[in-house]
């Protein structure tokens, strides 16, 4: 979170340290107040944690204890609004077709002019003038699951570094704040004419009226153990992503698995040599027995 420094006080001169978003400003040295004519950067909010012991939840909903690592994230989640003014039109479709018209020329000659039409055109002509919102989400290297939060009915509260870091750590922007504000104008732009970049012609122009930025920094405990992670919302007190690696597990495998081919048909082979000895055996007995009586 930084800080915008530089301003002076209007009454002593003294130098102020104002934060992004704030427009009532107070001197520390001699007590004066005023109020800038416009906002430096975006608004910042934070959401404090409604779970505090996330840990022990973790545990219960993990169903493990070996944590490699446990911290509570305060990640950036921003909001940009803006109303979109202008128009568009496109044209897809349609067939081709030459047709040729009569016109004169600069002496009176009656000549006949060529000219291309389309036939069966689908034509689309718009005038835009609505009030849109959408959310960037910039941490993009961990997987937390941020799209599941739900933003509305959130107690925003104005940004305060020292109370923030008494709950956790804090996430800032990878990149610069004028970089998410185009970002986010052009996706407000682009979710408006999306659908319509397929047709075969397509024109626009359209602007973005009195853009607004906020940041909300939303509490999430992430938790590492040896074989997974889990993100685990500690506003709503719910699992946002889990993965873990699934356990193998061992299966009965049948003899041709275990044994290769070649031994399986020699022990099959000594198995049935050893009962046809067996066998011949047993038929034996009675000739030998029947020998014995004669004697």
């Amino acid at each position: 979170m930084g800080n915008v420094i530089g301003l002076s006080c209007p009454s002593c001169g003294g130098t102020l340290n104002v934060l992004e978003g704030v427009k009532n400003v107070d001197c520390p040295f001699c007590g004066s107040g005023f109020i800038l004519s416009s906002k430096i950067g975006a608004e910042r909010y934070y959401v404090e944690p409604e779970l505090r012991d996330y840990k022990k939840r973790i545990s219960i909903v993990s169903g493990k204890t070996d944590f490699s690592d446990l911290d509570l994230f305060f990640v950036p989640i921003i909001k940009v609004r803006a109303e979109i003014f202008g128009w568009f039109y496109a044209f897809k479709g349609g067939k081709r077709k030459t047709v040729y018209e009569e016109t004169y020329t600069a002496t009176g000659r009656r000549v006949k002019k060529a000219r291309t039409i389309i036939e069966g055109r689908e034509r689309i002509k718009k005038s835009v003038n609505v009030l849109r919102e959408t959310i960037i989400y910039p941490i993009e290297n961990m997987p937390m699951g941020l799209s599941r939060i739900e933003l509305n009915g959130l107690k925003l509260l104005p940004y305060d570094d020292e109370k923030i870091h008494r709950f956790g750590s804090v996430l800032d922007l990878p990149s610069s704040i004028e970089y998410y504000m185009k970002m986010g104008l052009d996706k407000l732009i682009n979710d408006i004419t999306d659908k319509y970049k397929e047709f075969d012609e397509f024109y626009s122009h359209l602007e973005p009226v009195s853009p607004h930025m906020i940041i909300i920094y939303y509490p999430i405990a992430f938790a590492r153990f040896p074989d997974g992670f889990l993100s685990y919302d500690t506003v709503n007190d719910r699992v946002l992503i889990k993965k873990f690696q699934e356990k193998k597990k061992r299966k009965n495998l049948p003899l041709t698995k275990i044994l290769p081919p070649a031994v399986l048909t020699l022990s099959v082979v000594s198995i049935f040599s050893r009962l046809a000895a067996f066998i011949l055996f047993l038929a034996m007995i009675p000739l030998f027995l029947g020998g014995e009586s004669g004697d």
